[in-house]
């Protein structure tokens, strides 16, 4: 679980879409080497003005989503945020933040796909799939 280290006045576009975000540390042996059929990461937003938010994915997923965006290392710093696509009562959207610049934050709040396909969580964002 992760509450969200975000300034609590959002000031750009981008910011204002955020309705939670956390920040993770994962270790590359304990993915590979897990047990378990998805692993849950919990946000808390900010204020706990709504929430929490739930990711659910795979551990084999996640670390294969992790190499892809950040190469092979020991730990993996996760930043991921849920956003909200125009109106906060709109579907959720999910993304890995973790050294996204500042254009493609731009182009995430005008509603463009995030740049690395690999980025996109949202496929795992409310998954209750992998518990059928």
């Amino acid at each position: 679980m992760s509450r969200d280290y975000h300034p609590n006045v959002a000031t750009t576009a981008f910011e204002k879409q955020q309705e939670a975000g956390g920040w993770f540390t994962f270790n590359h042996a304990k993915l590979r080497e897990s047990q378990a059929d998805f692993w849950s990461l919990i946000l808390v937003s900010r204020e706990r003005r709504s929430g929490p938010f739930l990711i659910n994915i795979p551990p084999a997923e996640l670390l294969r989503r992790l190499e892809s965006i950040f190469g092979v290392r020991k730990t993996y710093q996760s930043y991921p945020w849920v956003l909200h696509r125009g109106k906060p009562k709109d579907p959720k959207r999910c993304i890995e933040g973790r050294g996204l610049k500042k254009e493609d934050k731009a182009a995430l709040a005008d509603g463009h796909p995030v740049a690395v396909l690999d980025r996109d969580l949202t496929k795992y964002y409310e998954n209750w799939t992998l518990f059928e």
